[in-house]
């Protein structure tokens, strides 16, 4: 390293995209330290949590004795006992992610229990990440209502609320009046403020719902979560839905969404009902990647051959990779030239997991990458893949 350890300010978030994943695989001065682990939503079990993360950051700091100098030791290790402290665990979560080397220090709380991990390496690993955002099973659903606005972040059958700073939690709050606990329900008939809120714009002929609805959207789009290939939905009364999606401009909200008063909806609820409406859409983004593929392929664009999957993928002409879940094909790969080097049938202690690899490598090089079981797969080599040219 060419620089002694200086205090590198913490970034804590609740979400992951994939432009967190393209800055954490950005080459940096080593060493870089990853820990992952499971965690507890509720506050009252931080305490495990607590006991568990100083246990993984002991292990990190052996490592670090034997293979840097004891001031870098001290600085790595003074950083990350740091972050062990009551209101970080405050907010709880399924898994915690934690980063760190001489330039940025991450900490990523999300809705996924992590296996228990801990690596210090030239880079930093991001497998369960990129698992993370592969699998389908990560969406997020904004509960939108004149009274409160929740962000929640659902990955399987876990739910996490995302906190939206900047963003007004109602539309009195955003008018900078009185609390919106004020009024009751969502219907503004006979509500004389909610009226106001609908009506006549002022001079840049906007009304005051529309610019709350602008807000939200906008606080969604600072977070990153108007990425494509997270799907959004929207859980709001009828009467709001076309207006929002109108102001909004979301590429990634779906048609459908959840028509309820979603200030009466619980966490369950929720999480129920987008997932029913998540699941058709998912089966039809398989069904069209699957003939995208077919269609790609026999005019040439596209393969399921690895070598030519990986000299595609290095040159970034990939636009869509489908890998097979479950699947591990070991090896060695040049990332810059797509050179595969086949490796034994169980692993060694230099191969990686070749369908990992190419996903992650397409990922950050602007490609779309879905996860499917081998009955869902369009080839029985593990992996196909659609070209842009």
């Amino acid at each position: 390293m060419k620089k002694e350890m200086a205090d590198t300010p913490l970034e804590l978030s609740y979400v992951f995209t994939v432009e967190d994943l393209r800055r954490l695989l950005e080459k940096r001065d080593g060493p870089c330290v990853s820990i992952y682990f499971p965690a507890h939503v509720r506050p009252t079990e931080s305490r495990a949590d607590s006991i568990l993360y100083r246990n993984l950051v002991r292990e990190v700091e052996k490592i670090l004795q034997r293979d840097t100098s004891p001031s870098l030791t001290r600085g790595f290790v003074s950083q990350l006992t740091g972050l062990d402290q009551p209101e970080f665990w405050e907010r709880g979560s399924a898994g915690v992610a934690v980063f760190l080397s001489s330039d940025l220090f991450a900490c990523y709380r999300l809705p996924v229990e992590f296996r228990t991990l801990e690596v210090v390496g030239v880079s930093f690993h991001t497998k369960p990440l990129l698992r993370y955002l592969q699998e389908g099973l990560s969406y997020n659903v904004l509960a939108l209502s004149l009274h409160r606005v929740s962000l929640y972040d659902i990955w399987g059958s876990r739910v996490q609320e995302i906190p939206i700073n900047g963003v007004s939690r109602s539309v009195e709050a955003a008018l900078g009046r009185e609390p919106a606990t004020a009024y009751r329900g969502e219907h503004p008939r006979g509500d004389d403020r909610i009226h106001h809120a609908q009506g006549d714009g002022g001079d840049d002929g906007k009304t005051p719902l529309e610019k709350f609805f602008r807000e939200v959207a906008k606080g969604i789009k600072k977070k990153g979560l108007n990425d494509t290939r997270k799907p959004l939905i929207l859980a709001t009364h009828k009467q709001y839905a076309s207006l929002f999606r109108k102001v909004a401009q979301l590429p990634n909200l779906l048609e459908e969404g959840i028509s309820a008063d979603a200030g009466k909806l619980s966490v369950e609820e929720i999480q129920e009902q987008s997932s029913e409406i998540l699941r058709p859409e998912i089966e039809r983004r398989i069904d069209r990647a699957r003939k995208d593929f077919a269609l790609a392929s026999s005019r040439g664009q596209g393969s399921d051959r690895l070598a030519d999957v990986a000299r595609a993928v290095a040159e970034g002409r990939v636009k869509q990779l489908l890998v097979e879940s479950g699947r591990r094909i070991w090896g060695l790969i040049d990332t810059h030239t797509g050179e595969l080097i086949p490796g034994e049938p169980e692993k060694n202690a230099y191969d990686v997991d070749l369908l990992d690899e190419l996903a992650e490598l397409s990922l950050t090089r602007g490609g779309e990458v879905m996860v499917l079981t081998r009955e869902q797969m369009p080839s029985r080599t593990g992996v196909a893949a659609t070209f842009r040219f």
